[in-house]
């Protein structure tokens, strides 16, 4: 087959541009047939990563294959996928006609996925920059419960406005709404 005619199915099947389909075709050339799911060595699956790629690639450009050849590469994907353990959402594509696929469903497959567990960690320790500023912020000391309440006004409040707290006034600050804000919705997840 022809490097042209590659590049070309590259582009038309997996969505690449045209400098990315002659860069990608150049290390697709050592590996063998066997190591790609779809036509033109497309799709390939050589392990877990390139595997999950290949399927990404097919759930968003798969519409231009045919319906036939769309299944065909999803089977041998998946088939792929089992062996290398890639966990896969539920796709329009494994679902049969239009995008069956709920945003619940999403959202399950991706809380039961261990990138869930990693990706919560990495944002909490992202959003809280200073530990124990909001309740020096509210004059609490540390141990006791900040009400609800005063979160709850505190977001609703206008920034530069005031909320009385244990008799005390306190400045609504764009950054004050943004640490009530926050500590509301650690409130509500699950420990």
């Amino acid at each position: 087959m022809k490097a042209i005619e590659i590049v070309k199915a590259m582009m038309d099947t997996e969505g690449f541009s045209f400098e990315e389909a002659v860069s990608t075709f150049q290390t697709r050339q050592v590996l063998p047939d066997s190591c790609f799911a779809g036509p033109n060595r497309t799709f390939p699956a050589v392990n877990a990563k390139s595997c999950e790629e290949s399927l990404n690639r097919l759930t968003t450009f798969g519409k231009k294959l045919s319906p036939e050849l769309r299944e065909k590469v999803h089977e041998r994907l998946m088939r792929k996928a089992k062996e290398y353990k890639v966990s896969h959402a539920p796709c329009w594509i494994c679902g049969g006609e239009g995008f069956t696929e709920t945003v619940e469903q999403a959202i399950d497959w991706f809380i039961k996925s261990p990138k869930f567990e990693e990706a919560k960690k990495l944002w909490i320790a992202g959003a809280i920059k200073k530990k124990g500023a909001l309740r020096s912020q509210l004059g609490i000391k540390e141990g006791e419960t900040i009400p609800t309440s005063i979160l709850q006004q505190i977001v609703k409040t206008e920034t530069g406005k005031t909320v009385s707290f244990k008799g005390k006034s306190i400045t609504v600050t764009t950054q004050l709404k943004r640490r009530a804000l926050l500590a509301l919705r650690l409130g509500k997840m699950h420990k």
